[in-house]
């Protein structure tokens, strides 16, 4: 891969079903394979089971030096320890923003609970990172990217993709991205559709859309291939791929 990546959606440890990697060793010969100079993680036991242990174990393994930087995850069913959480890591430089996954904690995006969460991470100007994934999650971060105008939103997974294979999901995550200028469209997911990127790039421009991997839930490959058999320029591919991120998570 000749291109330079930063990866705006990672994670670091181990799931509850098997995956090929899941330690810093691990992240780091992946980056090194497809020339990654940065990735953004966030901890996969913080999402799925005890917040404070996996912020302070992604924190420990952070490494700048090679590009490895965190997200810190927030639940709002622990409001106040979410803030406490917010506060001790985003005025870290090696956190680079906010990582919030409304379906493993069951709060909706547009809850009361996550706005006073955004409410109280805006001073610091970092972006959100928000995995997306229905209709439902769509219309939710537009919400908040119309009351949080100087707030950044990164719509994880772009909408996702439905079953129907109509692409409803991520066509209205391009509306809405298209409406709201502070709505970033990072591309990886399970399923791919063809068409996505050009209509991104098409509707929204390329200046907003960002790489993402999932790794390592998934490999790397998978969305590199996505955006390399697009037909789009080059430009556009260095913008996905690298240039944006770097300005985004000012890298």
């Amino acid at each position: 891969m000749s291109i330079p990546i930063i990866d705006a959606h990672a994670h670091y440890g181990k799931w509850f079903f098997p995956i090929y990697a899941s330690d810093m060793r691990s992240i780091k010969d992946l980056m090194l394979r497809f020339n990654m100079k940065a990735a953004i993680c966030s901890s996969s036991k913080a999402i799925v089971y005890n917040l404070i242990e996996g912020n302070r174990e992604l924190f420990q393994s952070l490494d700048p030096s090679s590009g490895i930087y965190g997200y810190v995850t927030v639940n709002p069913n622990y409001l106040e320890l979410s803030k406490d959480e917010t506060k001790r890591y985003l005025e870290l430089p090696e956190f680079r923003g906010v990582k919030f996954h409304t379906t493993y904690s069951g709060v909706p995006i547009d809850s009361k609970e996550f706005r006073e969460l955004i409410e109280y991470a805006e001073p610091y100007d970092k972006p959100f990172l928000l995995h997306t994934y229905s209709q439902k999650d769509v219309r939710d971060v537009e919400n908040l990217a119309k009351r949080f105008g100087g707030v950044k939103f990164i719509m994880g997974h772009m909408g996702g993709t439905e079953t129907s294979w109509t692409g409803k999901n991520w066509k209205s995550a391009i509306s809405a991205s298209s409406e709201y200028s502070n709505i970033y469209l990072e591309i990886c997911m399970t399923h791919l559709e063809a068409g996505k990127i050009e209509e991104a790039v098409e509707r929204v421009g390329s200046q907003r859309i960002l790489y993402g991997s999932d790794m390592t839930l998934l490999n790397p490959a998978h969305t590199i291939g996505m955006i390399m058999s697009s037909e789009i320029s080059k430009e556009d591919k260095e913008r996905i791929f690298y240039i944006n991120a770097r300005g985004l998570f000012k890298i």
